[in-house]
């Protein structure tokens, strides 16, 4: 679109929000005085002009500042301007604005102009000297269309409840293109229910009512100390106002404080699509990085933003930290796709969670914003520490996280309790199958993280862990005690090194269970010890097949049956320690052979007695035809425990074996253990 229609559509848009805002006003704004700025300087001396210095002591007073002509009004003034077109500029000298103190309108998109510029005298910080404050008593304020900079503190201080900030560049030119900083925080907010961003965003507008707020020398936003129920939706904070070059706050796009307040929202956002509606892009941030909840904040909602991508989602524009909070109860994400967070290119963590209860669900933690590929220079995944109670994902429709394509590791638990990580894909992209490798371990559990759980036994709580550049998961526990971390119903498959890695007797170096046999697939384990199995083409746990108990001897049974091509298994004990995968058993049938036919004939009958006694007397070297194994050699169904001819199982290849068979035979077999597989019964090589 050609520059001079855009502007005249922005102007239009204008005019149009202009009368949105009277009829949101209602009849009080019949009552209220409509004060003209007509002139660019900044000066409060009786000279026949009308300066925004003037308007607002007009509206704050009801009275005639000069050629503003507020007598008679009340506390619904508007404020525009008659200075010029484009983006003309009022030059604020040493002396601050006044503060608003009663609530009034103020658009800069009128008498021609698409916003009007408010450029402060620059310098260093002094405290006090913002762009335009509104105090406790200006209920209301609606402030539009305007370019704050240059500034002494911050660009807005908000003191006020229900104060509406929209369509306006704070802290940088008038372009929105470069850093022109304030020297505080972009806007500054301690009021209730006060609202940064636009009533409604149509997703096919890319600017329409958006703020842009970035290159300020603190925060972009701080939402500071009795904060409460703050909305902050549809900005681009730290970048350009195209949202795709960066324009850093030097100390992080977004520092909350307060309670309950909501950043971003799924009003218009789009889906695998760019940061349209509610979502703001809170992008290139330094500091404290994208979003900083602090301690003293609560119930935080974060919703429908891209935080360390471009507007489009396909590019990482780096805040170095991506989320970090402090808070208890935060929640990042929802099961929606429309409260979807894309939480990418983060280069040192996307998203660091420390406190209570905090939940993350339903984001997509390195990839694009269409969950289909890597996005570069994204670092670790989620790290939560000294937390209690986090949940990673969840087992309802649309809870689970997409979290890969790392430079890092996935997830890690560092002093962390009773944490549920559930339902997510690490490692894959949104389909669930397609690679897409974190170059770490899948999950870490380490330094005193204990009663964690990551899986279940319900439907949809199994995690998928794959493509993991080291283990899938490594529960370390260098620094004790790291224990009762349970591991179930999980997809776990085609990692680097191990599926699951216990270190240092962690887990309290819980054996895995042995499989003894795959017809039925049973063996040993822990006493009582729940007993996962899985099928993988490898030696992991791909497919969770189901569960067994063992009983008070160890021993376990699974009657069901099994994908394969092998099985592996787990245990899990009474105080909720879950093992390392078991060694892989084949259970794809191959050559049927049969316990007791040792020379592989068809029958288990005196000839294989005899093949027997002739081995165990050195008569021969129990070489037998190349279907066959030979006597005193390795069969894979047994695990390599019982050589082949060694019917009775007790590990030798010797006379007796042509006992057991020879009464098999007669018809009054003996008894051999419970973990040799009966004479007469098949195996498959």
């Amino acid at each position: 679109m050609p520059a001079e229609r855009f502007s005249t559509l922005i102007r239009l848009l204008a005019i149009v929000s202009v009368a949105v805002v009277m009829a949101l006003l209602g009849t009080r704004v019949a009552h209220g005085a409509s004060l003209q700025v007509n002139t660019t300087a900044d000066d409060n001396v009786v000279n026949g002009n009308c300066t925004l210095r003037e308007a607002i002591l007009a509206a704050n007073t009801n009275a005639n500042v000069d050629a503003c002509l507020g007598a008679g009004g009340d506390t619904t003034d508007i404020i525009s301007f008659d200075i010029g077109s484009g983006t003309p500029t009022i030059q604020i000298g040493g002396d601050p604005l006044p503060p608003i103190t009663e609530w009034v309108t103020i658009y800069g998109g009128t008498g021609g102009a698409l916003r009007v510029e408010i450029h402060g005298p620059g310098g260093p910080l002094v405290s006090g000297h913002h762009g335009l404050t509104v105090t406790d008593t200006a209920a209301g304020t609606y402030i539009s269309s305007l370019v704050i900079n240059n500034s002494a503190d911050d660009g807005i201080k908000i003191e006020a409840d229900e104060v509406t900030v929209v369509d306006s560049y704070i802290g940088t030119d008038s372009l929105g293109l470069d850093a022109v900083p304030n020297a505080g925080n972009g806007i500054q907010l301690s009021g209730n229910g006060d609202r940064i961003g636009p009533f409604t965003n149509s997703p096919d507008c890319l600017n329409c009512l958006r703020n842009v707020i970035s290159g300020n020398k603190k925060s972009g936003i701080l939402l500071d100390i009795g904060t409460t129920g703050a909305f902050v939706k549809g900005n681009f904070i730290g970048t350009n106002n195209g949202g795709t070059i960066p324009i850093p706050n030097k100390d992080g796009g977004i520092a909350d404080k307060g309670g309950s307040d909501t950043i971003g929202g799924s009003s218009g956002t789009t889906p695998g699509g760019g940061c349209t509606g509610d979502c703001n892009l809170i992008s290139g941030n330094e500091g404290l990085g994208g979003i900083f909840l602090a301690p003293d904040a609560s119930a935080t909602r974060i919703q429908g933003n891209f935080i360390g991508t471009e507007y489009l989602g396909t590019m990482s524009i780096s805040n170095g930290l991506g989320i970090d909070s402090h808070e208890p109860n935060a929640m990042i994400g929802g099961t929606t796709p429309e409260a979807r967070n894309v939480i990418s290119g983060n280069g040192i963590i996307n998203i660091q969670v420390e406190g209570l209860a905090n939940a993350i669900t339903g984001n997509y933690i390195g990839t694009n914003s269409a969950g289909t590929a890597a996005l570069d220079n994204s670092g670790g995944g989620v790290f939560v520490k000294h937390s209690d109670s986090p949940i990673i994902g969840g087992n309802q429709p649309g809870a689970g996280n997409v979290i890969s394509g790392l430079l890092s590791s996935a997830i890690v638990l560092h002093f962390v309790t009773n944490a549920q990580v559930v339902g997510n894909l690490i490692g894959t992209a949104r389909d669930g199958v397609t690679p897409l490798s974190n170059l770490g371990y899948g999950i870490i559990i380490e330094h005193q993280s204990s009663n964690n759980i990551i899986g279940g036994a319900a439907v949809g709580s199994g995690n998928t862990i794959t493509a993991s550049a080291l283990s899938g998961i490594i529960i370390d526990n260098s620094d004790p005690q790291v224990r009762s971390n349970t591991i179930r119903g999980n997809s776990i498959y085609s990692n680097e090194n191990d599926g699951i890695q216990l270190n240092s007797d962690s887990n309290d170096s819980i054996m895995p269970p042995v499989i003894t046999s795959v017809n039925p697939i049973s063996g040993t384990a822990c006493a009582n010890c729940i007993v996962e199995v899985f099928s993988d083409a490898e030696n992991e746990g791909r497919i969770f097949e189901g569960t067994a108990l063992a009983d008070a001897g160890g021993a376990w049974t699974f009657v069901s049956a099994v994908t394969g091509p092998n099985i592996t298994a787990t245990n899990t004990d009474n105080s909720n320690n879950t093992s390392e995968f078991s060694e892989a058993v084949p259970v794809t049938p191959g050559t049927e052979l049969v316990q007791g036919d040792v020379n592989c004939d068809g029958f288990v009958d005196t000839d294989d007695a005899t093949f027997l006694l002739e081995y165990a007397a050195a008569l021969s070297d129990g070489d037998n035809h190349s279907d066959c194994p030979n006597l005193g050699g390795t069969f894979p169904a047994q695990l390599d425990i019982f050589p082949w001819g060694d019917v009775n199982c007790d590990s030798t290849v010797d006379s007796l074996d042509a006992l057991f068979v020879l009464a098999y035979v007669a018809g009054t077999p003996l008894e051999q253990p419970v973990d040799c597989t009966p004479i007469g019964s098949p195996f498959f090589r």
